[in-house]
């Protein structure tokens, strides 16, 4: 009986990889998640704006508002303003960085090695994530802040609204 012996030495084994291909789709994603958050962000933003408004615009329309005593004006209108103020400057917040730029990348790197290449959309890649992080967390904190505010302005519109449904004025 003759054993069958294992050739373990014409076993194909995978040639080993660069790790660029990695770093490159995995900061790829990243970029791409960014862009993502924007427009969740820009969602928001504009639901908020759309939101103070309408409010805005039913209040300075009501004979209710108008019968308010002077303090709830101030209130509601410096709380609903500048909530929508905050989200228009988060909307307008566009300041963002996509790379890789085609023509940079040809007049670049046409002809490069792909190792070289890869390397330097990794580069570009990075700093267009660190530049549209920054964006992105000021976009954040005018959202919030916005959101804050549109918050502020619901409490003062409904103790308004209880206050003047039982004829209790502020002096």
């Amino acid at each position: 009986m003759g054993t069958i012996a294992s050739n373990t030495s014409t076993a194909q084994t995978p040639p080993a990889r660069n790790s660029d291909e990695l770093i490159y789709s995995t900061v790829k994603e990243r970029v791409a998640d960014q862009f993502r958050s924007v427009t969740t962000l820009d969602t928001k933003a504009a639901l908020t704006l759309s939101f103070t408004a309408a409010v805005l615009a039913g209040l300075v329309n009501s004979k209710w508002f108008l019968e308010l005593n002077f303090v709830y004006h101030v209130l509601l209108l410096l709380c609903f303003g500048l909530s929508s103020l905050f989200a228009l400057a988060s909307l307008l917040t566009r300041k963002y960085r996509q790379d890789p730029d085609p023509a940079k990348l040809i007049a670049g790197f046409q002809g490069a090695s792909h190792v070289q290449t890869m390397g330097n959309l990794i580069i570009s890649l990075k700093e267009s994530y660190e530049h549209n992080a920054r964006a992105l967390k000021s976009k954040n904190f005018l959202l919030n802040t916005a959101l804050v505010l549109l918050t502020v302005s619901v409490i003062v519109f409904i103790v308004a609204l209880f206050f003047s449904l039982h004829n209790v004025t502020i002096k």
